[in-house]
């Protein structure tokens, strides 16, 4: 089709970062007049190409150029499942062009590219704790992280029990249950929006809980293998229940590694799976990226373990896959990648997504 046209003769004039970086954003505006202008659906734009937005509801596909900064940024529906009373789900994959110019420029130690590559990215809600540095959870801050962006969590009593968000335009009711490890944020509809969960059997661990590990007061780096504990660094959103007591849930697969050869720490969390109300799922694949999209900044040998805790990802979404309740596949969405630059500057760039039925 023609954007692929105009996204291929990109590729082959253009030679040098920097006008790749001048590219970018004039290729993005292209891609969207010719979804406007050509009728050519969104899903189908093959962009040079953060936050995305993802509903329980739906969304539609949206685009913004913020006419001050030239930056371009849109919304693309990947996938859905239907529901009832506020419960079918709708993910949509989000470009920005901001800060792409600059992630070109930086080598992969600092900049990687994400699992949908430059500038897209897919929808993230988790609790996250801001450990300050240090080991004990007294002077914590916590945030959510929601479709419409990220929140402080204020303690209400000051006994870690119950929160509300910094922002004045949400009234929302937060409990942390200690016992559980487990948040409830339930929203001004009723739906309640359950995070994390300790799972007491390990066969039943499906990502809930990010983890680091610490030594008392000390969370730096370290090969001591003796005093080590898990400290929760994210709880990811695990269910969303409506009034009628019907519910989704949401699982991940987690890259783990050892820290001195004893505990695991959380590396990186991808979102595995989605279970719809009515047994149909969303699942999603990723392949290993190639070894110079990202960079380890502590290599080390021998079988004592990395010291370090460094997060990073290693995996790109390959495809989606849509499973009725029986488990056949019902659609697929595959994503094909180009890339830009060489060795330790190599970036992944998303060239079209496809829908099959």
């Amino acid at each position: 089709d023609i954007v692929k046209i105009l996204f291929n003769t990109f590729q082959t004039m253009i030679t040098t970062k920097t006008q790749w970086k001048r590219a970018l954003h004039w290729l993005l505006i292209v891609c969207l007049l010719a979804t406007n202008v050509l009728n050519v659906p969104i899903q189908q734009v093959h962009a040079a190409a953060n936050d995305s937005s993802s509903s329980i509801g739906g969304v539609a596909d949206t685009s913004t150029v913020n006419l001050s900064t030239g930056d371009v940024s849109f919304t693309s529906d990947l996938a859905t499942l239907p529901g009832r009373n506020g419960l079918d789900i709708n993910i949509s994959a989000g470009y920005s062009t901001s800060g792409v110019d600059q992630t070109v420029d930086r080598w992969n130690l600092d900049a990687p590219t994400g699992i949908l590559g430059l500038g897209w990215s897919l929808p993230k809600r988790a609790i996250i704790r801001d450990s300050k540095g240090t080991g004990t959870d007294a002077d914590d801050t916590y945030y959510i992280k929601d479709a419409d962006g990220m929140h402080k969590l204020i303690d209400v009593n000051g006994d870690g029990k119950e929160y509300k968000t910094d922002s004045k335009y949400t009234n929302w009711k937060i409990e942390y249950t200690i016992w559980k490890d487990q948040w409830t944020v339930i929203k001004e509809d009723g739906m309640k929006y359950y995070f994390g969960g300790f799972p007491f059997d390990p066969k039943t661990d499906k990502g809930e809980i990010d983890y680091g590990i610490t030594w008392g007061n000390w969370i730096g780096s370290s090969k001591q293998g003796t005093n080590q504990q898990g400290l929760a660094t994210a709880w990811n959103l695990k269910k969303v229940e409506n009034t009628w007591g019907e519910s989704v849930s949401f699982e991940y697969e987690q890259a783990k590694e050892k820290v001195g050869g004893f505990i695991n720490y959380t590396q990186a969390t991808y979102l595995k799976q989605i279970n719809g109300m009515y047994g149909d799922t969303i699942v999603f694949e990723y392949y290993p990226k190639s070894t110079d999209e990202y960079q380890d900044p502590h290599t080390e040998s021998g079988e004592e373990g990395d010291a370090y805790q460094e997060k990073f990802e290693k995996m790109y979404l390959h495809n989606m896959k849509v499973l009725n309740a029986s488990g056949d596949t019902f659609s697929t969405v595959q994503f094909d990648y180009g890339f830009l630059g060489e060795d330790d500057m190599t970036k992944r760039i998303l060239k079209s997504i496809t829908h099959l039925d």
